[in-house]
């Protein structure tokens, strides 16, 4: 089975863009974590607007999932950073769009081949520094016979250092992030 999670963080737009990117929702009640729920929404103090989704495919971007993706209809409006991951099939992806359009794509799936990264010609500026970091600890683990995917977290270390979150961390710097269920009409 394994853990899988899909958020979509709107940068520098406002409830109403996001609502609306969305498709009409209600908000609902207030809760600490963002699981079990269709869609929760929390507002970062950094100015990004966070939608978790229940649903893995809710973030695929459309370029690498056509049948899926849904990066290109959020970001009609603006600039939106997806990131999943199932830690079931062993696959993250991080991406962002603008105005329809990707500017990258960074995407770990192991099952393809042993430690499979594959990317967008253009780059998110982090990219270099979380590769370097990630790979340097796979090497170490590699070498003690220890069976760990550190490559697996470099879509969602990026996204992390993009937009300030990351599913696994219960306080950040800022504090704690207030979620509230949203109800799609």
């Amino acid at each position: 089975m394994g853990f899988k999670w899909s958020g979509v963080a709107f940068g520098e737009s406002g409830s109403v863009h996001v609502l609306g990117g969305v498709g009409g929702v209600e908000p609902g009640e207030d809760m600490d974590v963002p699981v079990e729920t269709e869609l929760c929404i929390a507002e970062l103090p950094n100015n990004w607007i966070l939608i978790c989704a229940e649903d893995f495919m809710y973030a695929a971007p459309d370029e690498s999932f056509p049948d899926e993706g849904n990066m290109a209809r959020l970001s009609a409006k603006g600039r939106v950073l997806g990131c999943m991951f199932h830690e079931g099939i062993m696959c993250s992806v991080a991406s962002m769009y603008e105005y329809g359009k990707e500017l990258w794509c960074v995407i770990y799936n192991c099952n393809d081949e042993e430690y499979n990264l594959r990317t967008s010609e253009t780059l998110p500026d982090n990219f270099e520094a979380v590769y370097e970091r990630l790979k340097a600890d796979q090497d170490k683990f590699d070498l003690a016979g220890k069976p760990v995917d550190a490559l697996f977290d470099i879509p969602i270390e990026i996204a992390f250092q993009i937009c300030g979150y990351k599913y696994d961390l219960a306080e950040f710097e800022w504090g704690e992030p207030k979620f509230t269920m949203v109800e799609l009409k």
